[in-house]
């Protein structure tokens, strides 16, 4: 049994009570259960994403990954709950330590209650480092995130595969919005990760974290087509490896308008002073460190949806918690698209590209460039039936190591059963 999720979901009575209060209220509601079962082959040149040739390790796994998508919609609000499971397994005996299995399991939900709409989304987390390290470039599931908040959930990939580890998180966001008039509201957000990993006592890249977030503010719809909203924030950071304590305070604000028919633009802007002190073992006598740091972070996104195609656009700048034991400044660039070509074939293609140091370049060994090109071809054999072919290229590079970047090619070919939304 699993004594740390239940620890941490006795921690969030807020999330529970309201998702007890979402079911009961919709038993007469609209109810939808998807399933979704792949099966597919894989084979990866770099499994291990090293830049040395005697360690690079190339293999072939077979992979099931299946989950269940169960939406209630009522009138005064919806919940979702999503659990997945994927299992992999080698087909050289001689690689079954990198045998294992991925469990997740969403939850989201919003309420109206007139004048207050309540919502949260949480979701666990358990998987390999070697699934959760590097970030694919297109999004597995564009609704995994449906309740919207003003920040989407942080990755905290470091980048590094040495020992086989686990990843263990549990993500919580809250919110709450007091509807003052017909156009504007107050809305107050409260936020939660505590990540840890197996095996920390026997690799040093890697440490326990967990941050929290407190923001308020006024969100204004000024007009059918324009949204602005300004918050303030507040955020701790601790990580165990380096007694890290990070203190985090600032203004955030984001405007959303449509630009034309198929064209809408999100811009999200904010300025945050972090003070941080850490201890700092790169001596023989470790010392405790202190500083501080102002930081501008920003997303835009450019969005055009059309009857058969779809394309985002994503730059930003913006601080994450890391599982190196820092907070990470990221400067990336992001592009998902999706084309039904005919009734049968649909290509999705995706690039993701950033640079990261640690806030403050307190840590320059973490500091890392990162390239990932993904490209899915899905042929619907029938209504529910799809044939899906992927190649996935990563190259990965720590910009002061002197062994160079890594690069992988994986090729997959498979099948996927999806059952048919009705909501």
């Amino acid at each position: 049994m699993n004594y740390r999720l239940i620890r941490s979901l006795g921690r969030t009575r807020t999330p529970l009570a309201l998702s007890v209060l979402l079911t009961s209220s919709m038993l007469h509601a609209a109810w939808d259960v998807v399933p979704e079962v792949r099966m597919l082959i894989e084979t990866n040149d770099n499994t291990r994403y090293t830049s040395l040739e005697p360690l690079k390790l190339e293999t072939t796994q077979s992979i099931i990954d299946a989950l269940v998508d169960v939406r209630v919609v009522g009138e005064r609000g919806y919940f979702q709950a999503r659990p997945r499971v994927r299992v992999y397994k080698q087909s050289d005996t001689d690689n079954e330590n990198l045998d294992g299995e991925d469990w997740s399991f969403l939850t989201s939900g919003t309420y109206d209650w007139s004048v207050i709409q309540p919502g949260f989304w949480t979701e666990y987390q358990r998987e390999n480092i070697r699934s959760s390290e590097f970030l694919d470039a297109i999004d597995d599931d564009p609704d995994a995130f449906p309740g919207d908040p003003e920040v989407a959930p942080p990755d905290s990939d470091t980048g590094r595969i040495g020992i086989e580890q686990d990843r263990e998180r549990f993500d919580i966001q809250t919110w709450i919005d007091f509807q003052l008039s017909p156009r504007n509201s107050i809305r107050i957000e409260a936020d939660k990760i505590e990540t840890t990993y197996s095996e920390t006592s026997l690799t040093g890249s890697r440490s326990n974290f967990d941050e929290s977030t407190l923001a308020a503010g006024l969100v204004r719809n000024v007009d059918e087509r324009n949204v602005v909203s300004a918050m303030i924030f507040a955020s701790t950071f601790t990580a165990e490896a380096n007694e890290n304590n990070t203190d985090s305070v600032g203004v955030r604000g984001k405007f959303s308008r449509p630009l034309s028919e198929l064209w809408s633009l999100d811009l999200n802007a904010a300025v945050r002073r972090v003070e941080y002190s850490f201890l700092d073992d790169s001596f023989q006598v470790p010392r405790q460190v202190q500083n501080a740091d102002t930081n501008f972070t920003y997303t835009l996104r450019l969005t055009r949806v059309a009857t058969q195609n779809l394309l985002r656009i994503n730059l930003s700048s913006y601080v994450y918690p890391n599982g190196n034991g820092f907070q990470v400044e990221r400067r990336e660039i992001h592009l998902t698209s999706r084309h039904r070509l005919n009734d049968r074939l649909t290509l999705k293609w995706g690039i993701r590209a950033f640079d990261q140091s640690t806030l403050g370049d307190v840590n320059a060994t973490d500091d890392r460039t990162y390239t990932r090109i993904d490209v899915i071809g899905d042929w619907a054999m029938t209504e529910r039936l799809y044939l899906n072919v992927t190649y996935r290229y990563t190259r990965n590079e720590f910009e002061n190591e002197a062994f160079g970047p890594s690069e992988s090619n994986r090729l997959s070919v498979g099948l996927t059963y999806r059952g048919l939304r009705r909501l």
